[in-house]
């Protein structure tokens, strides 16, 4: 047996096991995951694997840090993949051992799921920008307001009134016209959310922020509400603008959605800090 090949095995059953494994990828010390459900899988048992040394989660995206074998470990993960699928940990698991839900024949082994290659390997801190809300995404340089073009991030044309935040970490700052905040990354970046162009002239009319400065956030928090036919009627753009406010906290920034129509939560570019 390999140095990680037990270890390894255990993160996948701790994720929900390969049926709850959409896909995987691994940088210079930590592997990325998303997956179906988080309620199958079980942070706490993730935490108590020997190999991770720590563990950041956003709804469906799971960052484990492993260190420098972070290839060797990805190697006895691929490896646990081809192995007949076992019942697992979680809470949907934890559920199943009371009692709730159908009884089923044991599952068939899952496909392997193919590792994505990942072009840079010298990641110190990486994280995500979700998406705060369903709608079409849009590159910043694309916007019609020139202050946003030059910064890194995207926006998002909401769908509904609803308005969630776009990264894990702490409400910073809430504008006097309630139009924006900024939001501390847990990885130290400093991230605007400005709903709207142009709308500071709308007096924080349209807008109903739920959340305070100093409060916890992730993509799953509600940040606020944004009346998108008063926005409308004011003959201004609802466009949603995440963005890096401190060019300097970032080595480096790369888009994952340019276009088309995506849900909350989905995750729209990657960041790597300084």
């Amino acid at each position: 047996m390999g140095k990680y090949d037990a270890d390894a095995a255990d993160l996948l059953k701790e994720l929900g096991g390969p049926s709850n494994l959409v896909s995987q990828t691994h940088f210079a010390t930590r592997m990325s995951f998303t997956i179906k459900d988080d309620l199958q899988a079980s942070r706490p048992g993730i935490n108590a694997i020997p190999a991770v040394q720590s563990l950041f989660s956003a709804g469906n995206q799971f960052q484990v840090v492993i260190g420098e074998d972070v290839a060797e470990f990805a190697t006895a993960f691929d490896t646990a993949l081809t192995q007949p699928e076992k019942p697992t940990g979680g809470f949907g698991g934890f559920l199943q051992k009371l009692g709730f839900g159908h009884h089923q024949a044991a599952p068939e082994p899952a496909a392997p799921v193919t590792p994505v290659a990942e072009a840079s390997n010298t990641a110190r801190s990486f994280d995500y920008l979700y998406l705060p809300a369903d709608g079409p995404v849009t590159p910043l340089s694309e916007l019609a307001a020139d202050s946003f073009k030059t910064l890194a991030g995207f926006a998002v044309r909401p769908a509904s009134n609803k308005v969630f935040s776009p990264v894990v970490g702490t409400v910073t700052s809430i504008a006097n016209k309630r139009e924006a905040l900024t939001i501390k990354m847990t990885t130290g970046i400093d991230v605007l959310v400005h709903m709207g162009l142009d709308t500071a002239a709308l007096g924080g009319r349209p807008f109903n922020v739920v959340v305070q400065v100093g409060d916890a956030v992730d993509p799953d928090t509600l940040l606020a509400t944004m009346d998108l036919v008063s926005v409308r009627g004011s003959a201004r753009a609802t466009d949603i603008v995440v963005a890096v406010t401190e060019a300097d906290q970032v080595k480096s920034f790369e888009p994952l959605l340019t276009s088309g129509t995506h849900r909350h939560g989905d995750a729209g570019a990657s960041l790597d800090a300084k």
